[in-house]
């Protein structure tokens, strides 16, 4: 006797999924086959969200991609409520246009099950971005899930206004940041106010990924480092640190030393590009 597709234990038919997980044109596939396939294929098919569009226009001197492609998933979720639950990371770019960034403050609310924010901002500065927008994107930082935060080619005026943003993400465990930088970064290095995260916050984290040009590789991991303890940077299970440019080499050595020393006993996985020097086994 010959067992049909809809007939297949329903743990098979997870197993064969999830070993497809990454190839979208399988996992489409398999959500076409028969509804017992269905359900695990959506929840991988919409786990990782991109709201992006190739058509481009121009915005005061500037080229950006709108983002015409929430209107079609705002559509999908509101007659289809459960694939917003399948939703674990979003990646997003700057939105300049009123309906839609409306639309993104009403789509984020659905995405319950969000654990990782990823923000391209495209060269902007977070300034530019609308109000609307930054306030969509704060509350959503600041819900209990949010463990991962991704923040990539950006500018922020003010570094208050950067460590504002991370003490929104009051359980963040991952932290990546990717040629960010902040204008008055070097005189807030140096000031000599007390550093902290607002709110009296103290985060541990356990990954933390730098990408960064020089000119900001020193001041920012500088600062990073005097966050501590607000910031816990001594229990770190992964770390990259990426720098791009050959100035200030010596001190580039000795700030990459410094949270390797603080991480000695902890660190599992280590990405570096940053010579070290002498004889050390890292």
């Amino acid at each position: 006797m010959q067992l049909g597709i809809n007939t297949l234990p329903q743990e098979l038919i997870d197993a064969i999924i999830d070993e497809n997980q990454d190839d979208q044109a399988a996992l489409r596939a398999c959500s076409l086959v028969a509804r017992p396939w269905t359900y695990s294929s959506q929840r991988h098919i919409f786990s990782r969200v991109h709201f992006r569009n190739h058509s481009q226009c121009y915005y005061p001197g500037k080229l950006y991609r709108t983002s015409c492609e929430i209107n079609r998933f705002h559509n999908l979720i509101s007659t289809r409520p459960h694939l917003a639950s399948f939703v674990r990371t979003l990646e997003v770019e700057p939105i300049l246009d009123a309906a839609q960034e409306q639309l993104l403050a009403c789509t984020l609310q659905k995405l319950v099950n969000l654990e990782c924010i990823s923000l391209d901002l495209g060269g902007y500065y977070w300034d530019e971005l609308s109000q609307c927008m930054r306030d969509a994107l704060i509350t959503t930082i600041r819900s209990p899930r949010i463990t991962n935060l991704e923040l990539r080619e950006g500018l922020f005026l003010r570094c208050a206004d950067f460590l504002a943003l991370l003490g929104a993400c009051e359980h963040l465990k991952r932290l990546s940041l990717s040629a960010m930088s902040c204008d008055d970064l070097e005189e807030f290095v140096q000031a000599d106010a007390a550093v902290t995260l607002p709110s009296g916050l103290n985060l541990q984290l356990d990954s933390l990924a730098l990408s960064l040009y020089e000119q900001s590789y020193l001041p920012l991991m500088h600062r990073l480092l005097q966050l501590q303890p607000s910031m816990d940077l001594s229990h770190l299970h992964r770390l990259s640190v990426l720098t791009a440019g050959s100035g200030h080499l010596s001190e580039r050595i000795e700030a990459t030393k410094e949270i390797l020393k603080l991480n000695s006993n902890s660190l599992q996985h280590l990405v570096l590009n940053v010579c070290l020097g002498g004889k050390s086994a890292y």
